[in-house]
């Protein structure tokens, strides 16, 4: 569930940050590589819930 939401996430910004103006200002292949310079933590589950 964790990788599904945090694919659903990056999508999710990369349709809002090419919002900020009339013409596309990220493709596909420049957010991947701003993503790489700019990586966030591996998304992870500290407690179980059973």
């Amino acid at each position: 569930m964790c990788p599904l939401m945090a694919n659903m996430l990056t999508i999710l910004s990369t349709t809002l940050l090419n919002r900020r103006s009339q013409r596309k200002s990220l493709n596909w292949e420049k957010f991947q590589l701003f993503l790489k310079a700019f990586s966030t933590p591996k998304v992870r589950i500290y407690h179980s819930l059973f």
